[in-house]
């Protein structure tokens, strides 16, 4: 997989080195001062936006100036660009007189996006528009977590997070208890606070991993998917207007949900993901169909329209180019330079 990946783009080994740090509250976010030839940071972790020669990074030069900002999360972000100025941000830039921030958070949730802005909100003290960029992810989420919480969602990597805070926690004899008993009854179990009542069904059960939570996906009702989305478009909202920002929510393109034929190099990468990577890519091929995409659109226009927000569905925009056979992907999520380029373009004429 990683020879015909690297081989048509191997502005993905950037990518797959960047790693990340722990933080307070958002959990994680990217290296700080990462550089390679494809994707650069600044001191923050945030990703570094060109207008045109310049180069902005760690808010600085912007405090007498307004400007506005591009939320999302990795495709934002740019994960599949050659170089910080083919971001969707830098290209707006280069496309419009406004000057456009990059606050794409990789694999972030909606609120995870939302705590980004407010962390960071000291430094902009100018805005004039704020474009969220999203959706995919909580969708994404939704599919792939067995613990999506109506007021709290879920994020990526909660699992290893609930795992380590468990395990950290337990005495001796419960550490000893999941050593020996993980490997026939699943990493499921809370071995930390079973009582010895559950533990004897489930290890004399003639199916004991049958009894453990589902084990991904579908685990909440899609209402709590749709609430916790509508909470943080809310949120949005109401900052927005509070200090009279423009405000546009957008939902965020994918392969899959665009009509158009695959160019072979797409066809090739997306063969090759599908048959190696792990359950997010799964879901994304089996779960994200043009039929989830269709429900997902219909509930977000909704939640807008009901909140008063602008929405702009940037999947239909791209159907209607007719761009069969155009190298858009590097993989179902992310893009192209050239995907950037078209996205940037309708950002700029038909959304702000």
């Amino acid at each position: 997989m990683k020879h015909i990946r690297y081989a048509l783009t191997p502005q993905m080994l950037d990518y797959d080195s960047i790693g990340q740090m722990w933080v307070p509250y958002l959990m994680y976010f990217h290296s700080p001062q990462y550089t390679s030839t494809a994707l650069n940071t600044d001191s923050r972790g945030f990703r570094v936006t060109y207008k045109g020669a310049d180069k902005i990074e760690d808010f600085k030069n912007i405090k007498d100036i307004s400007f506005s900002i591009l939320v999302g999360g990795s495709q934002v972000f740019g994960v599949g660009a050659t170089h910080d100025k083919y971001t969707i941000p830098s290209i707006m830039n280069e496309r419009s007189a406004d000057l456009w921030l990059n606050f794409g958070g990789r694999a972030f949730s909606s609120t995870q996006e939302f705590q980004l802005f407010l962390f960071y909100y000291q430094h902009l003290k100018n805005i004039k528009k704020i474009v969220v960029m999203s959706g995919l992810n909580n969708l994404l989420l939704y599919y792939t977590s067995r613990n999506y919480s109506k007021e709290l969602g879920v994020f990526f990597f909660q699992s290893e997070y609930t795992k380590r805070m468990n395990q950290s926690q337990m005495c001796f004899k419960r550490k000893a208890m999941k050593f020996v008993l993980e490997p026939f009854l699943g990493t499921a179990l809370d071995y930390g606070r079973i009582s010895m009542e559950e533990l004897k069904q489930r290890i004399f059960s003639k199916n004991p991993l049958s009894i453990s939570p589902k084990a991904g996906g579908e685990a909440s009702n899609k209402d709590d998917l749709l609430a916790v989305l509508e909470r943080d478009i809310i949120n949005w909202k109401i900052f927005a207007k509070a200090l009279n920002i423009e405000f546009h929510y957008v939902l965020q393109p994918m392969a899959d949900w665009i009509k158009k034929n695959k160019s072979k190099e797409e066809a090739a990468l997306f063969e090759a993901l599908d048959c190696h990577q792990g359950p997010s890519w799964a879901a994304m091929k089996n779960k994200l169909n043009y039929e989830c995409y269709e429900w997902f659109n219909s509930k977000l226009q909704d939640i807008c329209i009901r909140q008063g927000v602008n929405y702009f569905d940037m999947n239909r925009a791209l159907s209607d180019m007719h761009l069969d056979g155009e190298w858009l992907f590097v993989d179902r999520a992310h893009c192209t330079n050239q995907g950037n380029a078209l996205i940037s373009k309708i950002l700029c004429e038909r959304v702000i």
